[in-house]
């Protein structure tokens, strides 16, 4: 009764030895052609997906951001906008201006995004035409568009058609920590340090949240935390929060920037908050001071705003001023590969 089976067995293995050289390369190349189109569709999706993200943050563990109604004026908008991806958090506007400048574009309109306590660029820059045939156009001049002491070019697309520039406009209370890269933007990002509103909130690490959170969500909840305890005093933009991995000692580390709407506001906090415990773990509130590397940066934007903030004897007295004359470049050790083995 067995020999039935045997002889079955038998005539399958000899059928997948004559055959399998056929059936792997018909697979591999479904495969193939799999992956091809799966690509395709990943940098389309990514690309989008770039763009959804450079959009303000409503950083709250307790409230779920509702997706945006698009109108028809802002579709109409997006279609004669071309958005530049990747770029540098480094660069500064007049970086950007001078690339347009070189496409023949120094006509468009620009906006740019930076966050407001760490000066540094969002990494989307958008470029507004007159109509959607000479944002086309507008793309191909800037394809290998590039930053200079960059390895590689930007990406640019057309701003995709769901994007919310209602909600890329608007500044939502104390959740959005990104202002505008103009005289105006940087005038408000300056104003809480030239009158003494800009305080570093520091806790003991990790904070309140639990480890085995995501990391997106204890930052959330140390937020939450913070905006919580703070906003008797008014506020006017909490910054993003710090992870603080690693030493978790008793002495409070920092965990974020707040700007207070009143100076008053900032002293009554420091004033009841310093050195004392907020649920459960020590915290201490400083008046922030710009290192030098910041002021590198603002005097590279706005040299008049650094010699305000020198004046005020928030920044520091001495900055090279030939730093200050040339574009900001990407530290080295940032662009050098890793050695092999981690960090050393």
């Amino acid at each position: 009764m067995a020999l039935p089976r045997v002889g079955s067995l038998l005539s399958r293995s000899l059928l997948s030895r004559n055959s399998p050289r056929v059936a792997r390369s018909v697979f591999r190349s479904a495969r193939a052609t799999v992956a091809i189109a799966g690509s395709r569709r990943q940098f389309a999706s990514s690309t989008w997906r770039s763009q959804e993200n450079s959009q303000p943050e409503a950083e709250s563990s307790q409230t779920a951001q509702q997706k945006p109604i698009v109108t028809d004026e802002e579709r109409a908008r997006s279609a004669r906008t071309v958005v530049l991806m990747g770029v540098p958090r480094h660069a500064v506007r007049s970086q950007i201006e001078e690339i347009m400048k070189d496409a023949g574009l120094e006509d468009a309109s620009l906006t740019m995004k930076m966050n407001r306590f760490t000066f540094n660029g969002n990494t989307h820059a958008y470029i507004e035409l007159p109509n959607p045939e000479e944002a086309q156009k507008a793309v191909e001049k800037l394809k290998d568009a590039t930053i200079p002491g960059e390895p590689s070019p930007m990406r640019v697309s057309i701003v995709y058609p769901d994007f919310s520039w209602t909600r890329f406009d608007s500044n939502e209370s104390h959740s959005d920590r990104w202002v505008m890269t103009d005289a105006d933007g940087i005038a408000e990002a300056i104003a809480p340090l030239l009158e003494g509103r800009r305080v570093n909130f520091n806790v003991k690490a990790p904070g309140w949240a639990s480890l085995d959170q995501k990391i997106r969500l204890r930052s959330a909840e140390n937020r939450d935390v913070v905006i919580r305890n703070l906003s008797k005093y008014g506020l006017e933009s909490v910054g993003k929060t710090m992870v603080n991995w690693g030493d978790l000692t008793s002495i409070p580390r920092f965990l974020c920037f707040v700007d207070f709407s009143t100076k008053a506001g900032a002293e009554k906090a420091i004033r009841e908050l310093d050195n004392t415990e907020i649920e459960g773990l020590p915290v201490s509130l400083v008046l922030t001071v710009v290192p030098l590397i910041k002021a590198h940066r603002i005097g590279q934007m706005d040299r008049a705003t650094l010699n305000d903030l020198q004046k005020a004897g928030l920044a520091p007295p001495v900055v090279n001023d030939d730093m200050l004359s040339r574009p900001m470049a990407r530290p080295a050790w940032t662009s050098a590969p890793r050695p092999r083995g981690g960090r050393q």
